[in-house]
């Protein structure tokens, strides 16, 4: 008898959200937002992290820029429900978890741990800890596969020029 009531609650708030018009929480306007923040929160996390190495607000849980898109949102919805499109809180949550993914990604931290995390199994293979093994299983696309480049990266590039050619694929797709 509780299961009956039960589904029929659920059924009256899917009635009640499509009388209100209720739109889903990935919407082109809800990515095309998480887009734009997301590359605000790139400049903003190079500039206070990289460059002149002052706060690290990629760090924190959650992180500084998705809690002030955040905050930016909220500002703005009370504008956009002036005008009758707000943003629904599906929307919201979408584009405030987008912005905490995209700005760890972001930090020099993340970086630093995935390009030594994608090259390990291709330095430190030896015959006893089956890493050569690991290798197949890793894409071309996602890691840099040539010896003398990961050598490069872990003891030093000689000449000292980067061979960024191989590094833009894997880093763009990660």
């Amino acid at each position: 008898m509780a299961i009956g009531s039960e589904e029929r609650g659920l059924a009256s708030e899917r009635a009640i959200g499509q009388a209100a018009g209720a739109v889903g929480a990935v919407t082109r306007r809800s990515l095309a937002i998480a887009v734009a923040l997301a590359a605000l929160a790139g400049v903003w996390i190079r500039e206070s992290e990289i460059v002149s190495r002052v706060v690290y607000t990629s760090e924190s849980v959650p992180t500084i820029p998705a809690v002030a898109g955040l905050v930016l949102l909220l500002g703005l919805n009370r504008v956009l429900r002036r005008s009758g499109r707000p943003l629904s809180r599906g929307e919201l949550i979408f584009i405030f978890f987008f912005l905490c993914v995209a700005s760890s990604v972001f930090c020099p931290g993340m970086t630093r741990y995935l390009l030594t995390l994608i090259t390990t199994p291709f330095y430190f293979a030896q015959s006893g800890n089956r890493l050569a093994e690991a290798q197949q299983l890793i894409p071309s696309w996602a890691a840099v596969h040539d010896p003398a480049v990961i050598k490069g990266m872990y003891e030093g590039v000689h000449p000292p020029r980067v061979p960024w050619s191989l590094w833009v694929g894997p880093i763009a797709v990660w």
